[in-house]
């Protein structure tokens, strides 16, 4: 994971490396049935966006299976609570030009898919995370990857 810095806050972000990776993998599978090109039928294009939120769940849910705990959800609250002092310092005036920049790009959409993972794994009621099957790495990739899942 990357951090961003917000007058102070340090919160992360799923490193690029991992951003392009999922990008690659949700193009291929779009292609996989649709070609590129046009799409003017709405029913079209309602079968496209149903397709790829359908991607993005089955991955989604395949990670949470593998992570899913209280640790977890300890992880994603505290982000949860980090983005909500930076949202209070957004609306206080205390970031500067490029911070205000970046959390509006990201903030909304980061509050929603915290929300959204912690609920998934309170659902999954996963107590501990199994370390014999998964490494750190492993964990921090399938974190990355979930929030932008979530996203």
């Amino acid at each position: 994971m990357e951090f961003l810095n917000f007058n102070g806050i340090r919160i992360p972000r799923p490193r690029s490396s991992t951003e392009l990776e999922m990008r690659y993998a949700s193009e291929d599978y779009l292609r996989s049935s649709f070609p590129a090109g046009e799409y003017t039928k709405a029913e079209d294009i309602n079968s496209i966006l149903k397709f790829q939120f359908q991607f993005y769940y089955n991955l989604l849910s395949n990670y949470l299976n593998q992570i899913a705990s209280w640790d977890l959800l300890s992880f994603l609250l505290y982000q949860f609570d980090l983005a909500s002092e930076i949202e209070q310092l957004d609306k206080d005036g205390l970031l500067n030009r490029d911070e205000i920049e970046r959390w509006r790009a990201i903030g909304p959409n980061l509050h929603r898919a915290i929300k959204y993972l912690s609920e998934r794994v309170v659902i999954l009621n996963k107590q501990e995370l199994d370390k014999t099957k998964i490494s750190e790495e492993q964990f921090f990739t399938l974190t990355e990857k979930s929030l932008i899942c979530a996203e």
